[in-house]
C-alpha cells in the first residue's frame, strides 16, 4: 500500500535537487585534490600514497596521474579569463541578471561569449 501523497507546495525542494546529481563518482577535480591534500599524511608510521586512496576511493591510479600530466584546455583559460568580466556585469546590473541576460548583455555589448554554455561555466 502506497504512503499519502504530498502536494506539490509542501515537497522538500533541496532533497530533491540533489538527488543523483553527482554521477557515480565524485568529479576528478575533486579527487585529485583530495589525494593532493592527504597523500603525504601517514597512520601507525605508514605513509599514505596515491594507489591505497585511489582503491579506497574506487578511482584508478591513472585516472589522477592523467589528471594532474594533462595541460589546462584552452577553453578552461579563456573561461577563467571571462570570470571577472562577468561577475563586473552581473554586480553593475544590480546582482540581477540570470544566465541567459548576462550572456545577451555581454555579446550584444562587447561580444565576448559567444557559446552560451560559457557563462554557465565561469559563473
Amino acid at each position: 500500500m502506497r504512503g499519502q501523497r504530498v502536494e506539490t507546495s509542501q515537497r522538500d525542494s533541496a532533497v530533491g535537487l540533489s538527488f543523483l546529481r553527482g554521477g557515480a563518482r565524485p568529479p576528478i577535480t575533486e579527487v585529485v585534490t583530495y589525494i593532493d591534500a592527504h597523500r603525504s599524511e601517514s597512520t601507525g608510521g605508514l605513509t599514505w600514497g596515491v594507489e591505497p586512496i585511489c582503491e579506497q576511493l574506487r578511482v584508478a591510479p591513472s585516472t589522477y596521474y592523467a589528471a594532474k600530466s594533462r595541460p589546462t584546455s584552452k577553453r578552461s583559460l579563456k573561461d577563467r579569463g571571462l570570470g571577472p568580466q562577468l561577475k563586473e556585469i552581473w554586480k553593475t546590473n544590480y546582482s540581477d541578471y540570470g544566465r541567459r541576460k548576462l550572456r545577451t548583455t555581454t555579446f550584444w555589448s562587447s561580444g565576448a561569449i559567444a557559446n552560451p554554455t560559457a557563462t554557465s561555466r565561469t559563473f
